[in-house]
């Protein structure tokens, strides 16, 4: 057998010549690797047969050095976005981005470190090429929308697949009681080293049955060697609304409802004069009646504040990063706020030369006090708003105000987020395990086991003093949720190159998932005082409530990428996945996927092209799965009817079940098809680089429900028969516009496009019930409504044009509703400007999506030109119909909203839904600015100190768009009705490195 030779040298840094510690150090083909020093040195005992030695690091470039008669080899790293980047893939796999053959797109923690976010899904908003992340509500760390590629189906879930240090872990909102959650929000984003979305079944059927909808892959800090170096981190500030709704004062409230009796009632009429002489003839005028600003009241500067402190370091054997942090967040909206609490370890262990050991735990703690939302009463900024501008919110001697005449009497928002409660705590641990073996250079197997397990406890109360509480003399509720997700992976890889150009990469393994999940309830009314908050001292305890859910998955999976001569690419990926939600004629499913890819400026006829530094296409089809459905939804089922008596005496009750779900042996997975092509490009010696691509991903298998006979007993059961279509094209671009020793500016952008088209429903059908926004031929949540002609300028009427385009007074459902458009983004995208001088740093991200409708419902509540007078109203109803003539678009107030009987005519409500109140959602945001200065070197040397950084920043603070509502982000079918608005934030840092 030949002997080994060892190779040393030093890794640094092409931008500053700084030295690179953990950087990696790979014996081409073969399993071989070290990681560079403290110092950026390495050493590596390799075989006669290795010609190459691959260096790389996480976010630089991949560099390849042929090996010859040297015995020292140093090398520099070049920061840059080329396809020499090295990421993160499925189940570990590190690759540099030119070894990829699918679509994948990621950032670097760098890129999302110290924003003032509770979650990394927050973060990822805007930076990522065909990842669209809208918020749900503002409420601090309440849940997100991400959607990879557009919606993949009607049913079934839609969210991507998270895997977090290789644990799949258990996304979403979990609360039952309180308004949102994100189990997300465990995760400190500052711990974050890289996140890598995978969005074609090439990089994605590794996943099988969870793929479909993308996959996320979330890698944490790890420990390098050398002496422990210790971090600060700390920043605080405060957040604000966005924008706030500009409302009417008393007299003008006054104003327009005097108007709305008049046009009804006539200016002489008892409900005319009853109304004056109760809110004007006690203060003698109209312009002498006093305003109270019930928004101003439950709105306040929340307060932001993060501490962190972690610790990296370790040596050859072992190393290690532990990491505290303390992160809260008062709401804008008082009663309202979030602070968590959490730990992270990692450590890596070099028991022997073959054997080798890792771990990564992460331990959390949340508390969340939130608001109702929507339409409730108790929505303290909704009923702050729609409150009556003349009611006072504090009596004479200080006490609450609870005597409200009007449509929210009793309900004092003020005293609601002072009193009730509405808590959630989360403690959540995620943490795994697993063992490296390496039998031979070429061949190495990995043992990996994981839990993620979350408890969320949630607690409500209602005063019995007022609002919700005062009719049941107060009420309360506890809740229990846990969710235990446990998996594991075992893992074969194989790594070779043979004869120097044929390099093999292979892997095969077995995934294993269990996940249950239990719920448990008790609530109940009649408190013996205010002073009682907790479910048990209820008098009049109601029924209680339970659940337990369950499900398994459990996969083989295999995965083979070849290259010849780093210039030729071939992938093949086949997972065989089966999930015990499916019936037991489908419970197991086939997910193949191949690749090709041709770094075509690697060709000879090329090398003469100065300005083309890297030139690749590459080319992808395959299938994943969706499982994303209930647990249960293929399987007969059967509940609790009632209870019955027993006895001759009716004194005993027995309880009884009947059926209430059809099973369906032959459900089966939803599919999704992709076609994924695409170039990627660097330029000018990797100064430009991006990749533009087009997708065309077919979702079959949708489950739909089929209608029944009304003889079984059932009215439907689901089945595979739906089909939808997205297509779309990807650019992504990053650009070194100027570089010299003291000045550089980056540029990043990135755009998306996606179309999104229902192919197929049930049978014969070309909507889904009676649905019109789900129709075959047009896109999911499609927009059929009725079209708006204005207000008629004689009268003051709400017109409507109907089927024919004529003016209509009254709407037809039949024959006047058309498609105007849908709720879906036409395209996506972000662009940041980086700006450096000495040791200064500018940095600006804007955020944009465009071409999708907004529903702006609250508007056909506060845009009611008064006709509504029990309730407050938007400043812009001043604008209404006054005078035979005019033009406007708000019609004349008449009480009720609905005139009656003119011409014989009873017309349709003016605040009925129609194109009036669908807006325009695009928008461009300035997402984050970041200004920074990072002290000189020679100042820090005589201080002892690794680095000082200062910065300020600030988030949200600018939206440029046409949506009149609180905020456009909000995508959903009913828009920002009752939603808890977004924050704007300014906050200063501080991170010292010891």
């Amino acid at each position: 057998m030949a002997q080994n030779r060892t190779i040393t040298g030093k890794v640094t840094s092409a931008d500053d010549g700084l030295p690179i510690p953990s950087a990696n150090v790979k014996a081409s083909g073969t399993a071989l690797a070290v990681q560079t020093k403290p110092d950026g040195t390495y050493s590596i005992s390799v075989p006669q047969n290795v010609k190459f030695l691959e260096f790389s690091y996480i976010g630089l470039g991949t560099v390849s050095e042929t090996i010859g008669l040297r015995t020292v080899i140093d090398v520099k790293l070049v920061s840059t976005s080329s396809l020499e980047e090295v990421v993160v893939t499925g189940f570990g796999i590190r690759q540099s981005k030119k070894d990829i053959t699918g679509s994948t797109t990621s950032i670097s923690g760098k890129d999302i470190e110290n924003l003032p976010v509770q979650s990394v899904d927050r973060a990822m908003q805007g930076k990522l090429a065909g990842v669209q992340v809208t918020s749900s509500s503002g409420i601090p760390g309440s849940a997100m929308s991400v959607r990879i590629r557009g919606v993949g189906s009607i049913n079934a879930g839609s969210s991507p697949l998270y895997v977090v240090d290789g644990i799949q872990v258990s996304a979403g909102d979990f609360t039952s009681a309180t308004t949102s959650a994100n189990a997300l929000s465990a995760l400190n984003p500052d711990d974050i080293e890289s996140l890598t979305v995978l969005k074609d079944a090439s990089s994605a059927a590794i996943y099988g049955a969870s793929g479909a909808n993308g996959v996320v892959i979330i890698t944490t800090k790890r420990g390098r060697e050398g002496k422990t170096q210790l971090t600060f981190n700390g920043y605080a500030g405060y957040n604000d609304f966005i924008s706030l709704p500009k409302l009417l004062t008393s007299p003008e409230w006054i104003q327009l409802s005097l108007e709305a009796y008049a046009n009804r009632y006539g200016a002489t009429s008892t409900q005319y004069v009853n109304f004056y002489n109760t809110y004007v003839t006690p203060f003698g005028g109209i312009d002498k009646v006093p305003t109270y600003d019930w928004l101003s009241a439950v709105s306040t500067k929340g307060i932001t504040q993060n501490y962190e402190l972690n610790a990296r370091g370790g040596n050859k054997e072992t190393k290690f990063y532990i990491s505290g942090g303390y992160n809260t967040q008062k709401g804008q909206v008082i009663g309202t706020d979030f602070s968590r609490g959490n730990i992270k370890v990692n450590l890596d262990h070099k028991a022997t030369e073959k054997l080798d050991f890792s771990t990564s735990l992460g331990l959390s703690t949340i508390t969340q006090n939130t608001t109702s939302s929507a339409g409730a009463f108790a929505n303290i900024s909704r009923t702050a708003q729609l409150q009556s501008p003349i009611n006072a919110i504090y009596n004479a001697d200080g006490t609450y105000n609870t005597n409200l005449p009007g449509a929210y009497d009793q309900f004092n928002v003020v005293q609601i987020a002072k009193g009730n409660i509405q808590r959630g705590t989360s403690n959540q641990f995620t943490g795994n395990g697993n063992a490296k073996y390496k039998f031979t250079d070429y061949l190495s197997f990995r043992s990996n086991f994981g839990v993620d397990y979350l408890e969320i406890v949630e607690n409500t109360f209602n005063d019995p003093r007022f609002g919700d509480g005062r009719s049941v003399d107060g009420s309360a509720t506890a809740g229990n949720t846990r969710n235990t997700n446990f998996q594991t992976d075992q893992i074969l890889n194989f790594s070779k190159t043979i004869a120097s150009k044929h390099n093999i990469n292979a892997l095969l393994g077995f995934n294993y998932r269990s996940e249950v999940r239990t719920y448990s309830n008790a609530t109940g009314q009649t408190l013996p005082s205010y002073r009682f908050t907790q479910v048990s001292s209820v008098s009049t305890p109601l029924s209680p409530s339970g659940t337990y859910t369950t499900f398994r998955t459990a996969g083989y999976f295999a995965k083979v990428d070849y290259n010849y001569d780093n210039k030729y690419y071939a992938s093949g990926t086949v997972r065989y996945d089966g999930s015990s939600r499916f019936g037991l004629e489908n419970i197991f499913g086939w997910f193949p996927a191949g690749a090709v890819s041709y770094r075509i400026s690697q060709e000879d006829f090329l090398k003469d092209v100065k300005f083309l530094t890297d030139l690749k296409l590459r080319a992808s089809y395959g299938t994943t799965g969706n499982q994303a459905i209930g647990n249960f939804d293929s399987k007969s089922l059967y509940s609790k009817t009632g209870e019955y008596v027993t006895s001759g005496t009716g004194a005993a009750l027995g309880g009884a079940v009947a059926p209430s779900q059809l099973g369906y042996p032959a459900l089966a997975w939803e599919r999704a098809t992709t076609l994924d092509v695409a170039m990627e490009f660097s330029l000018f010696k990797g100064t430009v680089n991006g990749t533009i691509g087009y997708y065309n991903r077919a979702n079959t298998n949708l489950l739909l429900g089929q209608p029944l006979p009304l003889t079984s007993g059932f009215s439907t059961i689901s089945q595979n028969v739906g089909k939808m279509r997205n297509r779309g094209v990807e650019f992504e671009l990053s650009t070194q516009n100027v570089k010299t020793k003291n000045f550089s500016w980056r540029t990043d952008a990135n755009i998306a496009y996606n179309k999104n088209k229902i192919v197929k429903l049930l049978d014969g059908q070309t909507l889904l019930g009676g649905n019109f926004g789900i129709a075959v031929g047009r896109p999911l949540n499609s927009v059929y409504t009725y079209r708006s002609a204005g207000v008629n300028p004689a009268d003051g009427r709400p017109m409507w044009y109907d089927g024919s385009g004529n003016i209509t007074y009254t709407q037809n459902a039949a024959t006047d509703r058309t498609y105007i458009g849908d709720l879906n983004a036409n395209y996506t995208g972000g662009l940041t400007n980086t700006f450096n001088y000495k040791g200064l740093s500018l940095s600006a991200f804007f955020q944009f999506s465009y071409g999708n409708l907004v529903l702006d419902q609250d508007r056909t509540f506060f845009e009611r030109a008064g006709s509504t007078v029990d309730r407050n109203q938007y400043a812009v109803n001043l604008e209404r119909w006054t005078t035979p003539g005019q033009f406007t678009g708000i019609p004349k107030p008449f009480f009720g909203g609905t005139i009656l009987n003119v011409g014989g005519i009873n017309h349709t409500s003016s605040t009925a839904i129609s194109d009036r109140f669908y807006e325009d959602g695009s928008y461009i945001r300035l997402k984050s600015i970041t200004l920074g200065y990072d002290l000189p070197k020679s100042w820090l040397n005589a201080a002892k100190l690794r680095s000082v950084r200062i910065y300020a920043q600030g988030l949200n603070l600018l939206t440029i768009t046409k949506y009149q509502g609180v905020d456009p982000e909000f995508v959903n079918a009913s828009g920002d009705f009752g939603q808890y608005p977004q924050f704007k934030n300014y906050t200063l840092g501080l991170s010292v490195g010891f």
